[in-house]
């Protein structure tokens, strides 16, 4: 799949759920696909968001470590949202599902014992994990279409908004654990 840039947040302060000069039709849509380093270099704007991204690669890296690499996230919430404009605030967490592919010598009873340990529980990243069998089931389908169904909302309102998709890839979470820590240090200038 060929990776969009992230469009600017709409007047709503939100993400548009489709490309606005090409409208509705058009096949620049929410999920956006883009780089780990692109959200890192659009949103690591403020010492909280910084934090949430560290946070952020801490759990991919937990991924790595179990071999779990092969799948994409869909990324959302107040952190892809302008809530400092909107609410007065900085975000508070950053919503992610990551669609996986279980490595050959896995099963899901085995993935289900250590499942907890990879998403964690510091509640500043809402993860959650769904494995991609090697047939897609209507189970998986119904999953995809429940939070693409969520995340296309606003809460507050019936106004559409978009998400990120992030491919997992080790080498690319090296690239932006470097720029997250250039960020911190005042060395890169956003």
């Amino acid at each position: 799949m060929k990776e969009n840039s992230i469009p600017d947040w709409d007047e709503f302060g939100v993400l548009p759920a489709y490309d606005i000069v090409e409208g509705p039709a058009s096949v620049k849509r929410s999920p956006y696909v883009v780089s780990l380093i692109d959200v890192v270099r659009r949103f690591a704007i403020s010492p909280e968001r910084i934090k949430i991204l560290d946070e952020f690669l801490k759990f991919r890296k937990r991924l790595t470590d179990k071999g779990l690499v092969n799948g994409f996230q869909w990324v959302n919430g107040s952190f892809i949202e302008d809530v400092e404009r909107l609410r007065q605030r900085p975000p508070k967490d950053l919503d992610v599902v990551t669609f996986l592919e279980l490595p050959d010598a896995e099963s899901q009873q085995t993935f289900d014992k250590y499942y907890q340990e990879v998403v964690g529980s510091d509640r500043i990243i809402d993860a959650r994990i769904v494995p991609l069998p090697p047939t897609i089931t209507l189970d998986i389908i119904t999953e995809f279409l429940y939070w693409s169904g969520m995340w296309s909302h606003c809460r507050d309102s019936k106004r559409w908004k978009g998400f990120l998709q992030i491919g997992l890839n080790p080498k690319e979470d090296i690239d932006a654990r470097l720029d997250i820590e250039l960020i911190k240090k005042g060395e890169v200038k956003l």
